[in-house]
């Protein structure tokens, strides 16, 4: 069952202490993942046609190593923040770093200056979101 951009597998890869997150659950950690993934839909919404009736990660056909990572690293902030972490102490600093950096990232797609690996449906493409302009009127060209 796909819940997000990323696998609870993917928690122990982004760079923070593995057993930090050992303790919390497999449907804390999926609800998470699926809770960052909405949020990332949030800014990608600006950017692609995502239905509002079902997730974006439903949408697109494929998504790269990128996009992957992001919602590992929001997921696995957000779970190291209900669990607790004092962000003005040493190395747990980096945890606030690394989820301010992905959500400058998400900015970047949103405004359209990061092109994100996502390959989205047919239907779902920028490029058929263009206004059609008609008229009856004839022009006389």
């Amino acid at each position: 069952m796909v819940t997000g951009y990323c696998e609870p597998s993917d928690l122990d890869n982004v760079g923070i202490f593995a057993p930090a997150l050992s303790a919390m659950s497999l449907a804390s950690k999926q609800q998470t993942i699926k809770s960052e993934a909405e949020l990332m839909d949030s800014y990608f919404r600006s950017r692609y046609n995502l239905p509002n009736d079902q997730p974006g990660y439903l949408a697109f056909l494929a998504w790269g190593d990128d996009v992957r990572a992001c919602n590992a690293v929001l997921a696995a902030t957000k779970l190291l923040a209900q669990r607790g972490y004092n962000p003005a102490a040493g190395a747990d600093e980096i945890v606030l770093i690394m989820r301010n950096e992905k959500l400058a990232w998400l900015k970047g797609v949103s405004r359209q200056e990061i092109q994100a690996n996502l390959t989205p449906k047919q239907h779902e493409s920028p490029g058929y979101n263009q206004p059609n302009v008609s008229t009856h009127e004839p022009r006389g060209w």
